[in-house]
């Protein structure tokens, strides 16, 4: 049996984290000791194991807790959450590719687009924004030949995210700025679908707090959140 203090040792998992895991119900200790005190002992230690393993996974501790109560087939459950974390995935990379095209690296876009069709990567997001892979190869493929263009755009892209940092989601502002956004992502993106680009941009700066750092430290505090919202609001969404 080890005590909490030893089972934070042996685990690296925070004396807090452990106690809030009790408080929760996600790991309850098989035993107390005379005065009270958390035991754990070796199934508490592989469930722990568990539970780190799946946080690595990036699942809540709700969905967590879900892969747990199932019993021993977590298989479906698991399953789901490799959907989830497949869609995140997708999403970062999409996030990925638009950071790229704000900071000018036109032969790391070319490479990664066709990366995206050769391994089927995201293929919903570039058909649902695109049409086609054809017509996102072939977007990809323009902004590479005309540097200077979008030099340009990106510049003007730029000033649009800094402008987002002095203004209020719901605002007139804002708004004036989500059309300079759309238009200005038409011209850089040549995507027949901006607003879905737009609209899937949002719910990730909403949704995934690293996209969101890295905008924030481009751009200002919570100018992510703002530009997510804005589009939203933009949108009636």
């Amino acid at each position: 049996m080890k005590t909490i203090k030893e089972m934070s040792e042996s685990t690296g998992v925070s004396i807090r984290a452990l106690r809030y895991y009790d408080e929760i119900g996600l790991l309850i200790p098989n035993a107390r000791s005379e005065a009270g005190y958390r035991l754990y002992d070796e199934d508490d230690l592989k469930k722990l194991q568990v539970i780190q393993a799946l946080k690595e996974m990036d699942l809540s501790l709700n969905e967590i807790r879900d892969v747990l109560d199932s019993g021993e087939d977590y298989k479906p459950e698991l399953q789901k959450a490799r959907g989830r974390l497949e869609k995140k995935i997708q999403q970062l990379k999409s996030a990925l590719r638009t950071i790229d095209i704000m900071l000018g690296d036109d032969k790391v876009i070319v490479e990664f687009a066709k990366q995206n069709i050769q391994q089927g990567d995201h293929m919903d997001y570039i058909l649902d924004t695109y049409g086609s892979k054809e017509n996102y190869l072939e977007a990809v493929e323009y902004i590479a030949d005309h540097p200077e263009e979008m030099k340009g755009l990106q510049e003007e892209l730029k000033e649009i995210y800094y402008s987002f940092a002095k203004v209020k989601a719901g605002s007139k502002e804002a708004r004036d700025l989500v059309r300079r956004l759309e238009t200005n992502m038409y011209s850089m993106s040549r995507a027949s679908n901006t607003k879905h680009m737009l609209v899937s941009m949002a719910e990730l700066y909403l949704s995934n707090e690293k996209t969101a750092k890295v905008i924030d430290s481009l751009y200002g505090d919570e100018v992510a959140e703002t530009v997510g919202r804005a589009i939203q609001e933009y949108y009636d969404i």
